[in-house]
Order: structure tokens, then C-alpha cells, then sequence
């Protein structure tokens, strides 16, 4: 019985009788691993902090990063969030 304080009336729900005889039994599945098809080549942070900074004396302004070697080569973001193994299942 369904119902939640008399919320517009009671639900009764039934199931079929079951059968003598055999066991049918349906499995659909799968297994798998997947990852990026391509990547897209990004800049480095000291790539990216040249590039603005190029962009800036382009335009008139000053140099905004004076020191790039404080910059490494930072993050790679697309490394860090697709996975080469990540895994795929499905099961019904």
C-alpha cells in the first residue's frame, strides 16, 4: 500500500502470480575501457604568461609578467581530468 497521509487516496500495486515450470533468465552486458579519442595541444604556463604578455606590448600596455621562470609549466588540466583507463560497464 502507497500513500503519503491520504495525499490524494491510496495506491494498491500487485504483481503477477508466478508459474510452475522453467527459469527464464535474461543478462545483457558489457565491460570496457575507454579514453580520450584527441587531445587538444595547450600552452605551458610560461607559454601562456609570454603569449599576454605579447598580447599587452601589441596594445600599448606594459610587460605583465616580468619574470617568467616563476611559471614552470604549471597544470595540464586535460591529464589531470580525462583518464587513458577509465572504465565502462553496463549490466541489465
Amino acid at each position: 500500500i502507497y500513500g503519503a497521509r491520504a495525499a490524494s487516496g491510496v495506491i494498491l500495486v500487485t504483481t503477477k502470480k508466478g508459474q510452475k515450470g522453467l527459469l527464464n533468465l535474461n543478462y545483457t552486458g558489457y565491460y570496457g575501457i575507454s579514453g580520450p579519442e584527441k587531445t587538444v595541444d595547450l600552452l605551458n604556463a610560461t607559454q601562456y604568461a609570454a603569449l599576454m604578455n605579447e598580447k599587452s606590448v601589441a596594445s600599448g600596455g606594459p610587460i605583465v609578467y616580468p619574470d617568467l621562470s616563476v611559471f614552470g609549466t604549471g597544470t595540464d588540466w586535460q591529464s589531470a581530468i580525462f583518464e587513458d583507463n577509465a572504465i565502462r560497464e553496463s549490466h541489465e
